[in-house]
């Protein structure tokens, strides 16, 4: 038996995993989803991530959104809405998988060898307050250091509400 071919991979839905502990992944999903020309589905925990002017239809758990993305509100593990993701007659271009803050990096990128996708990357949110609060905590620098090691981006966010020490 043969391994996947490249056309497999382009058939494959890239997953993006937006992941941390707290501040703005909401946040970071709600731009993407304004902001966007594909068409994506967003999976997360809470209405938040959504702008209410966007949303053209609701369906239980799912929003339709007015540029023909979708939301849907999902607070398990999330691997039944991405396996009814993919096997939708007309899949979107690109999945974001928003985690819950106590999610296991290495357990949410395993999401992304499920059938029908393939891993896009992980983007981390760290608040840059946490980070300056943890400085002298070598505990929390390690586990930290583990969840960011996943992550093909991070982004810093609320830098400007912490001091230049």
């Amino acid at each position: 038996m043969s391994g996947p071919t490249v056309s497999d991979q382009y058939s494959r839905i890239p997953l993006t995993i937006v992941a941390g502990a707290g501040v703005g992944k909401s946040s970071l999903v709600r731009h993407l989803l304004a902001h966007t020309t594909e068409q994506i589905a967003a999976v997360v925990s809470d209405e938040s991530a959504v702008d209410p002017s966007l949303v053209a239809q609701r369906d239980g758990a799912r929003l339709l959104l007015k540029n023909g993305s979708v939301c849907v509100m999902s607070d398990d593990d999330g691997s039944a809405v991405l396996a009814a993701l993919s096997e939708q007659s007309h899949p979107p271009d690109h999945v974001v998988f928003e985690s819950m803050a106590a999610s296991n990096p290495r357990r949410l990128t395993g999401y992304g060898y499920m059938p029908g996708y393939y891993l896009d990357g992980m983007i981390n949110v760290v608040d840059a307050q946490s980070l300056a609060a943890h400085a002298n905590d070598l505990d929390a620098q390690d586990r930290l250091r583990e969840q960011l090691s996943f992550a093909a981006l991070v982004v810093v966010n609320k830098i400007d509400l912490i001091d230049d020490a």
